[in-house]
């Protein structure tokens, strides 16, 4: 008899924040053995610009307008586990 895989939900399930935001800036795209930590800044509503980590690769630039799913951690940092851009900046 096979058993089947049960995804536990997670513990930070009912932290879990939506927020649209428009990338201010790319900090830093860091590649580690097979995974890639992008850290980017959103202006946010404080006027303060927000830290976020992605781990994994986005086609971002300033400017983008992003949806992103996820939690602010103890320092206040958001951890992304989605990102949806739903408009590219313009370059021009």
């Amino acid at each position: 008899m096979a058993h089947r895989y049960y995804k536990k939900p997670s513990k930070y399930e009912e932290d879990t924040k939506y927020i649209e935001a428009v990338v201010e800036s790319i900090d830093k795209k860091i590649e580690y053995d097979n995974k890639i930590k992008l850290t980017f800044y959103c202006k946010s509503s404080s006027g303060k610009p927000q830290l976020c980590v992605y781990w994994q690769n986005a086609n971002l630039d300033a400017g983008d307008e992003v949806m992103l799913t996820g939690r602010f951690n103890e320092q206040r940092t958001f951890l992304c586990w989605d990102l949806l851009i739903t408009k590219k900046a313009k370059n021009g």
